[in-house]
């Protein structure tokens, strides 16, 4: 191999090496921000899905998320409640943890 090829060869796998570079990036955070729904949305999405089921409706519980991990506290009618709680707030998008504190009567 000639010192011109050798040279073409070179230059190309640079060329390569830095495209892939470029590929592998992490995206901004700005990017992953806009991704991802912010804290208060997601309360306000729990919040509505335990307000549109019926048993739950009238039940006593506070919401509030931290980083995507849901907070719920407060008083339910019975267990079955407390799972039911738990599952609407996973149903949310953007919930990455539950920690249910409810109560049963």
């Amino acid at each position: 191999m000639n010192l011109k090829m050798k040279s073409i060869l070179a230059s190309g796998l640079a060329a390569l090496l830095v495209a892939g570079a470029a590929v592998s990036e992490t995206p901004p955070a700005t990017q992953l921000a806009a991704e991802q729904p912010d804290d208060g949305a997601i309360t306000e999405k729990v919040k509505a899905a335990i307000a549109a089921d019926a048993a739950l409706a009238g039940a006593d519980i506070s919401v509030e998320t931290k980083q995507g991990e849901v907070h719920l506290n407060g008083t339910v009618g019975n267990a079955g409640d407390v799972q039911k709680a738990t599952a609407l707030a996973f149903s949310v998008s953007g919930v990455k943890k539950v920690q249910n504190n409810l109560k049963s009567k």
